[in-house]
């Protein structure tokens, strides 16, 4: 009975000690931090358990497929994101407040899902039958400018290059190439959507079959109406897009590119709640009217080819809103150009801060873990919202510093074999327009990627520059490899292992020369 008794005041004594401790901690706040840090080490996880992008940017560089990074990253399996410390303080929705000018100004569809759960014996013939499709092994995509994708943990992001292929090929129907659960497969085909505003075929619906431990088998994509002759599509989608960016590319800095973006934007779009394909880029660019998400995807995809990380984000204004993160000198702002676009048009949603979003803007989904926004010196512009062809042009080159550079260090044309071209004649003439000559010139992307890490390791680490020149042709191709992050396969990996570093970040530059060339200017930040 006495070493009941003893046993009982022991637990008392435990319990007690316990709550004065709890008590002390709550009294306390940084002693609850030190002993966090104590636990798990100086930046504990937060509770929303997902590594936001701000903690992303500061690690090493991935590798060029996305593997898991030397921070050790920590996975919640059950949802197939990244554990880590979220910045973004959500506000309370029943707190938003909207001007009147907005109200109504929204029309964002949350990501659908529907699921037929299947018996075991039909689970195993589909996964005997289905193809995986195309599984997009060759793929790569730097976290700076597609965040959702590094929000995943590695197996997850097998699956988001599997979906990404899988959507460029129009494919409906194919079996997952890793195990996937219902809920983990919301968050990837999520993660897709939110990245990558060049897919505006793609419909904001899928589907899924499911065993009864929840094991998806089968995944089905949904497409709009602009599938239905793709290439055409694609051909209109691109061409409206380049009347902006050609513009764009000239101006001085990503301010001033992104103020076009968005004056651009609201010159050619008309919000209309009942647009047809409103959920997408295309109906912004190619059909001018849409709704927020159209605007957003569109800012986003524009910004992105600018190379000015520009993110889609989701959620809460009244109702389901979409608008952009974007990130200068970095900065993380909010962007609402649907807002702006009201009568008269204004910068009042242009490159705001979380506070100064907190009446009207609550994130949901996976767009909480989007980097919190400080707000930029350029929150608000000065002046009126201008037609896009009023907007005044500034040389982004010095070129006096460009022709001593150019002088010191001649553009090479790389390996001869590599660079091989046969001349037509129209060539010829644009070549005598532009002022040079056949040698100066990378004709196809093997010759410029060579060049490229030819000129990336002569130039050395540090913040560093150099210069080629390409056809116009080519130009698209290049600027497609640095979107999707195919630079890094093409010679950015090899010139960082080579030099033994681990990380790079680039912006480009472009001048036109005339008779279909373009000087293309590279800023390097290599350690």
């Amino acid at each position: 009975m006495n070493i009941i008794k003893g046993i009982f005041y022991g637990i008392c004594v435990l319990v007690m000690l316990g709550c004065l401790g709890i008590l002390v901690c709550a009294l306390n706040p940084s002693m609850t931090q030190s002993i966090a840090d104590t636990l798990y080490g100086a930046g504990a996880p937060g509770e929303g358990g997902i590594l936001g992008l701000g903690d992303l940017l500061k690690e090493e560089a991935e590798d060029v497929q996305g593997q898991e990074t030397g921070g050790g990253a920590v996975y919640d399996p059950a949802s197939g994101l990244r554990q880590g410390i979220v910045s973004y303080v959500m506000p309370a929705e029943e707190n938003v407040t909207l001007p009147e000018s907005v109200n109504g100004r929204n029309g964002y569809v949350p990501i659908q899902e529907s699921g037929e759960e299947v018996a075991d014996a039909e689970a195993d013939d589909l996964q005997s039958s289905l193809s995986t499709g195309a599984e997009g092994e060759e793929l790569s995509f730097d976290a700076a400018y597609y965040p959702y994708y590094g929000m995943l943990e590695p197996n997850m992001q097998t699956l988001y290059r599997q979906i990404y292929a899988n959507a460029q090929d129009l494919t409906v129907l194919f079996a997952p190439a890793v195990e996937v659960t219902a809920t983990q497969l919301k968050n990837v085909f999520e993660a897709v959507y939110n990245d990558h505003p060049e897919l505006f075929w793609l419909d904001t619906s899928y589907s899924c079959k499911y065993t009864q431990s929840g094991r998806c088998v089968e995944i089905s994509l949904k497409y709009n109406a602009a599938a239905n002759d793709l290439e055409a599509s694609r051909q209109e989608f691109e061409a409206k897009a380049e009347d902006i960016l050609s513009s764009a590319r000239l101006l001085a800095d990503d301010y001033e590119k992104e103020r076009y973006v968005h004056d651009a934007l609201i010159s050619l779009v008309d919000y209309s709640a009942d647009a047809p394909m409103s959920q997408s880029a295309y109906s912004a660019l190619v059909n001018g009217k849409t709704v927020c998400a159209g605007y957003a995807r569109a800012c986003q995809y524009l910004l992105q080819k600018l190379n000015i990380p520009c993110y889609y984000c989701t959620g809460y204004s009244g109702q389901n809103h979409a608008w952009n993160i974007v990130r200068l000198e970095d900065a993380y702002c909010n962007l609402d150009v649907t807002w702006d676009d009201t009568d008269p048009s204004t910068y009042d949603y242009f490159n705001k801060s979380d506070q100064e979003f907190l009446a009207t803007h609550v994130r949901r989904d996976l767009s909480v873990y989007l980097p919190a926004c400080a707000g930029s010196s350029h929150s608000g512009a000065e002046g009126d919202v201008q037609e896009p062809s009023a907007v005044e042009v500034t040389p982004h080159i010095e070129p006096l510093t460009w022709e001593a550079y150019l002088s010191e260090r001649p553009v090479s044309g790389g390996d001869s074999g590599i660079n091989s071209h046969t001349l037509t004649e129209e060539e010829k003439a644009g070549l005598r327009k532009a002022g040079i000559s056949a040698e100066d010139v990378l004709w196809n992307l093997d010759a410029y990627n060579a060049n490229c890490l030819e000129q990336t390791k002569r130039e050395g680490a540090g913040e560093r520059q150099f210069v080629n020149v390409v056809p116009a042709s080519l130009w698209s191709a290049i600027e497609q490899q640095y979107s999707n992050g195919g630079y890094r396969a093409g010679y950015a990996a090899k010139a960082l292992e080579e030099m033994k570093r681990s990380s790079f970040e680039i912006l480009l530059q472009v001048e036109n020369l005339g008779g279909g060339y373009y000087r293309v200017y590279h800023y390097t930040s290599i350690y």
